[in-house]
């Protein structure tokens, strides 16, 4: 990394509600695997622009997904790439970030099946 770039660390992020109606603590509320991750990337790409920074300057990824009882108990890794593919991997998007995507058993929120922290890297002023 060139000297003097400035690292910008994005905290955990779970998704917003998608389904108000629906009982609390349920998959249904927050959505499946790609509204979720979806909801995610959406917020962290807002947290990103209060920062003059967008998700090209994304460097490293961390995702924790919860297996879906829907996929027989795990991880909707498609649900996740549908979501991805709106943030990342088109030409004008430039460089993907590095990621690491891991099941796990729980998040703090019930019904959570997506939460997902980010580095993003500020280039040095010339």
């Amino acid at each position: 990394m060139p000297a003097g770039t400035e690292l910008v660390f994005l905290s955990g992020t779970l998704a917003d509600v998608a389904k108000p109606d629906a009982p609390a603590g349920s998959i249904e509320r927050l959505g499946n695997t790609e509204t979720q991750a979806a909801s995610v990337l959406g917020k962290l790409a807002q947290e990103l622009a209060a920062s003059e920074l967008t998700m090209a300057d994304v460097v490293k990824m961390n995702v924790f997904l919860v297996g879906d009882p829907t996929q027989g108990g795990a991880m909707d890794f498609a649900g996740l790439m549908k979501a991805w593919g709106r943030y990342f991997g088109a030409p004008s998007q430039g460089k993907l970030p590095t990621r690491t995507t891991v099941q796990v058993v729980a998040l703090p929120i019930p019904g959570a099946l997506v939460e997902i922290e980010a580095i993003a890297a500020r280039k040095a002023a010339r």
